[in-house]
């Protein structure tokens, strides 16, 4: 997806800013959390599978905090909007896939005012495309402690196993999309779709399905007329 892969290379090239900045006993691991980190990029679509334009970044922005608060906060989260003007959400203009686009950007990687374990950079873009990219925090060694270990840790095995292995099975009728639903495993996603196929024939007049990688590839497919 273009949105990922600009998001992540400005995240990169902001940390190499930073590192410019910094102590010198920092640089190396700002610079490697600039090549170590995920990128998850999140499509906002309607029931036919087209994108639904965000008319209100802002807003969206400031409920999507709110949720992650309640479910996935740590002291920090994801799509958080800071209220300091210099790391503020700030709206930008580029063009993506060959189009001009406006998104809502969070802080600034260069602009922030601590070293921690993690350095993180999201969007929100109006074509409805939001992407939060995290460096991996597992990867951080303070002064005087242990560096971290060659492995990745149960929260970055998580963060690992949500952004690689999502399958989704898309059922297809005479009009367009019907449905989606969303697995970890390619097996338990083809074997639904095998399964329920005659069922959702009947009751949906279901023509076709697929099931595709979250980069686009189809892995599976099955039409009846």
């Amino acid at each position: 997806m273009a949105g990922v892969s600009e998001t992540a290379a400005d995240f990169t090239a902001q940390t190499r800013v930073l590192a410019g900045r910094v102590d010198s006993k920092y640089q190396p691991q700002i610079l490697e959390a600039g090549d170590s980190f995920s990128a998850m990029g999140y499509a906002l679509v309607d029931a036919d599978g087209d994108p639904i334009n965000i008319e209100n970044a802002r807003d969206l922005n400031e409920r999507v905090s709110v949720a992650m608060h309640r479910n996935a906060y740590y002291g920090w989260g994801s799509f958080l909007p800071l209220t300091v003007p210099e790391r503020a959400p700030q709206v930008r203009m580029s063009t993506l896939a060959g189009k001009e686009t406006t998104y809502l950007e969070g802080m600034r990687v260069e602009n922030t005012a601590l070293i921690s374990s993690a350095f993180d950079y999201w969007r929100i873009y109006e074509c409805g495309i939001a992407v939060s990219v995290e460096s991996f925090r597992d990867n951080w060694s303070r002064e005087g402690q242990p560096p971290p270990p060659k492995h990745l840790t149960p929260l970055w095995t998580l963060v690992a196993i949500h952004s690689l292995l999502a399958y989704t099975v898309i059922w297809y009728g005479r009009r367009g999309i019907v449905d989606k639903h969303t697995f970890d495993a390619e097996k338990a996603a083809k074997d639904y779709a095998t399964s329920m196929f005659q069922t959702r024939k009947g009751d949906d007049g279901v023509l076709s399905v697929e099931v595709r990688k979250d980069n686009g590839t189809v892995v599976f497919s099955h039409a009846e007329n």
